[in-house]
């Protein structure tokens, strides 16, 4: 049985920026709209006691955590060519392309190697924990990032932390690149989908496995699992002229407050759910105004905006549909999920662990200078030995393109 998750912003939430407002509303060249304009303002960041607590040297303009290290890649990759989040593309003439083998991924390596060779991209973003990112984005002394690339801000400072920096980032529009490229990445329909719940020859009562699984999915269990018990984690709508975030009556109304959670009455996403986009955006928008308001710049309403349960959600939801769907590449440049034949399955598993481990390798070592882009070649040649075409024709195959 399938595990359903139709959200709208995970669509775009494996390349996103987020910025310090504070420090963008002081850079008085205003918001950066090319690469040039966004490395400017890194080191303006870099360069200027931005954060007001004496000390210079304490700004890291740009970070990440070891582990979203491909989110930052595919976000810079995409001011230079269509780069979804599988690293492969699929062609508008049925074949596929290994992203990370292209020319245009090479500059995009170029841009990222001057940015961290010129002290913009924190040091240690390529070996550094998600704990430990987040100690250094609530450090007492002043406020550290300014810029997070990631799936939420929440990364890099605590989501609802004593700070609360982490309601002072909002999303950045992709860089325009040197070629007029300026793609947000798009998952169209490679997400949403997965195969969360299988029933073994093992099992004893397939009847009632069935029927485990099929209540699962409904509504009220998905939200439950997800969540939490119905009174304290999410419940009815606050009253009946509430509305939802897709502008109908609201159905169901999400009670949590960020960064609080009931411990030991939630699955979080370890469970099958049916979490279509009617279930997500009928959603109580509990705030929308003013949360809206306050992410098109009147910081005024900050504390307001952050009372609302609802701002996580909407937060990102609204980011998407105003910084990122303008610039979204073609949903179809995504190679659609497939199921291998059993006779290639192992060989092709082999072939993409040893290729992603080598890809993210050899991207940081390009990144940080250890590794000269000069044997961008060689680099390509090794690539390909490990099973590029092996994986590119097992997908077309399974595509019936072969």
């Amino acid at each position: 049985m399938p595990d359903v998750n139709e959200c709208f912003h995970c669509l775009y939430g494996s390349g996103r920026a987020w910025y310090y407002m504070p420090w963008m509303a002081d850079y008085e060249p205003g918001m950066p709209q090319t690469t040039e304009e966004f490395k400017a303002f890194l080191e303006w960041i870099r360069d200027t006691d931005v954060n007001g607590n004496g000390d210079p040297s304490d700004e890291v303009p740009l970070c990440f955590y070891a582990n979203e290290m491909d989110y930052f890649v595919t976000w810079i990759a995409n001011s230079f060519m269509v780069y979804p989040q599988g690293h492969y593309r699929m062609n508008k003439d049925n074949t596929i392309t290994a992203c990370y083998l292209e020319d245009t991924y090479k500059d995009a390596l170029a841009f990222a190697n001057e940015l961290y060779k010129e002290g913009l991209i924190l040091e240690n973003a390529f070996s550094i924990s998600v704990a430990d990112l987040q100690t250094l984005g609530e450090d007492p002394k002043g406020n550290k990032f300014g810029v997070i690339i990631g799936w939420g801000p929440e990364r890099a400072v605590m989501r609802g932390g004593e700070s609360n920096r982490w309601y002072q980032y909002f999303t950045l529009s992709p860089m325009e690149g040197p070629t007029g490229e300026r793609n947000a990445v798009f998952a169209g329909t490679t997400i949403g989908r997965g195969i969360g719940f299988m029933i073994t020859d093992a099992c004893k009562n397939v009847e009632a496995a069935v029927r485990f699984g099929d209540m699962l999915l409904t509504p009220y269990w998905s939200l439950s699992t997800l969540l939490g018990f119905k009174g304290e984690a999410w419940g009815d709508p606050s009253d009946e002229t509430a509305l939802a975030y897709d502008g109908n009556p609201a159905i169901w109304r999400d009670l949590g407050i960020p960064g609080e959670a009931n411990t030991n009455s939630f699955w979080n996403q370890q469970c099958i759910t049916c979490r279509t986009s009617a279930v997500w955006n009928s959603r109580e928008a509990e705030g929308a105004d003013v949360i809206m308001a306050y992410l098109d710049g009147d910081a005024s309403l900050m504390d307001q905006a952050m009372s609302y349960a609802s701002y996580n959600e909407m937060m990102k939801f609204y980011a998407c549909n105003k910084a990122l769907k303008p610039y979204a590449f073609d949903g179809d440049y995504n190679v659609p999920n497939v199921l291998y034949s059993a006779d290639v399955i192992d060989t092709v598993a082999d072939a993409e662990a040893l290729i992603k481990t080598a890809r993210q390798e050899n991207a940081a070592a390009f990144i940080m200078g250890t590794r000269s882009l000069d044997t961008f070649d060689v680099y390509v040649a090794e690539m390909e030995a490990l099973g590029v075409q092996t994986v590119i024709d097992a997908k077309l195959d399974a595509l019936g393109l072969k």
